[in-house]
């Protein structure tokens, strides 16, 4: 373990690291998706057994359904929102930052939205987005874009005792919030693992373990301050 001065440069070592791999991702991931919205725009996914561009993608990127359905929607929208694939395809947003864009933002907002993506993080631009929807407005003149009620998305999480004695849950939530709900089990996860690591432990670690993890911790730290979400 290193400390003090020594242990300072270290982290501005990894940080820059850090930022330059990520960023080197950043554009690599922007121009595969470039070149789906090509293949889309082309038509050159279409083929034999084929079922879907998605499934295309699966398949010539040997990625993940879910990671195609991401890029595949991300490309759809590749020319409606040219400063947020610039600054995609630049490193300076990462492509689960553009994907929250995507899914939120109208083109004529494009511009300002993808600035303030630089500057947020994920989950920020999840609670900053997700609360609005606009409408388009003539951008000739110099009325404001109305500000409209964000149309409501199914949001359902429901639980029971088996006869057995077992606990069931069933969850339903929009992709961000259930992203962000993966996100807090994933970082559990690799917390537990850390720790059964130190202990000399090699069990794996389970999302169900994650979950009891989460709870665990929530009721250590107790109720957080501030407003919270509602749902049933």
């Amino acid at each position: 373990m290193v400390e003090g001065e020594a242990r300072e440069q270290v982290t501005v070592r990894l940080e820059g690291e850090l930022g330059s791999l990520c960023g080197m991702a950043n554009v690599t991931a922007a121009r595969t998706v470039a070149v789906i919205a090509e293949a889309l725009e082309s038509g050159a996914w279409e083929g034999w057994g084929i079922r879907s561009p998605e499934h295309w993608v699966t398949w010539k990127c040997g990625v993940s359904p879910r990671r195609a359905r991401a890029w595949v929607a991300i490309a759809r929208r590749w020319t409606e929102l040219p400063a947020t694939m610039a600054a995609f395809s630049e490193g300076r947003l990462s492509e689960d930052q553009v994907a929250v864009v995507c899914r939120h933002v109208p083109a004529w907002a494009d511009a300002e939205v993808a600035e303030f993506a630089t500057m947020a993080t994920v989950p920020q631009l999840v609670r900053a987005l997700a609360k609005y929807a606009w409408t388009e407005t003539d951008t000739d003149t110099d009325t404001e874009p109305e500000e409209v009620a964000p149309a409501e998305e199914e949001r359902r999480v429901a639980f029971h005792f088996d006869d057995d004695g077992s606990w069931r849950a069933s969850i339903h939530l929009p992709a961000d919030e259930g992203a962000l709900v993966e996100s807090a089990l994933g970082a559990a996860r690799n917390h537990l693992a850390d720790v059964r690591k130190a202990d000399g432990d090699t069990e794996l670690v389970t999302w169900a373990g994650a979950l009891a993890e989460v709870a665990d911790a929530y009721l250590g730290a107790g109720s957080p301050s501030g407003p919270t979400g509602t749902g049933t």
